[in-house]
């Protein structure tokens, strides 16, 4: 083999070996920034919640977006009852301000009617699994103190819904049956909370 065709074949080889090192280090710097700015509730009947930011650092009056990552640790299906509309979820998924001892809600007020439930809103999450939702949150400057230190942005998502009935009278009109009105398969019932230090930038 010509010595120069060598040296061509070895000037490739060396350039993707940088390129797959190159994309080594920026998936792992992309992972350990994903861990760095997530944090986890306890484990609650299987399943464990999580808040992620892309930045810690909030501005005030700006929307942000918080990933809700739900995951399963349990042997197997849990389902979540989760509106997809995010306006419509501040009954069972929603968020406070923490600083100074108070707890400052900031979620939009869900109202009582206007979106109608479909069995979509009730997501199969497999065991050892997650799913993830996005939310959009903003902080009004009303909403905090100055001078302040620690300060935690908490989400709480709950769930008291076993079974879904059909003919119940609502301002949306009667409610139609889910899951042949029977228990839910697999729904998770309870309460979890997971929370994550932010900063506030005003």
């Amino acid at each position: 083999m010509p010595v120069f065709r060598l040296y061509y074949i070895m000037r490739i080889l060396k350039g993707l070996v940088i390129i797959i090192l190159i994309y080594f280090v920026s998936s792992n710097l992309g992972n350990f920034n994903a861990m760095k700015n997530t944090n986890c509730s306890e484990e609650i009947s299987g399943l464990k919640t999580c808040i992620q930011l892309k930045n810690r650092k909030i501005e005030l009056n700006k929307d942000f977006k918080v990933n809700l990552i739900f995951k399963n640790n349990s042997e197997h299906p849990i389902r979540i009852y989760l509106i997809n509309a995010e306006f419509f979820r501040s009954f069972q998924s929603y968020f406070y301000l923490l600083f100074n001892g108070k707890a400052k809600f900031i979620s939009n007020i869900s109202p009582p009617h206007g979106y109608v439930v479909t069995e979509d809103d009730f997501h199969l999450i497999d065991s050892k699994s997650e799913m993830i939702f996005e939310q959009i949150l903003s902080i009004d400057d009303a909403d905090i103190e100055n001078d302040l230190s620690d300060i935690y942005l908490e989400w709480v998502y709950t769930n008291k819904i076993s079974k879904w009935e059909g003919n119940i009278k609502t301002l949306d009109g009667p409610t139609k049956e889910l899951f042949d009105g029977k228990e839910i398969p697999y729904i998770w019932q309870g309460k979890v909370e997971s929370k994550i230090t932010v900063k506030i930038i005003r």
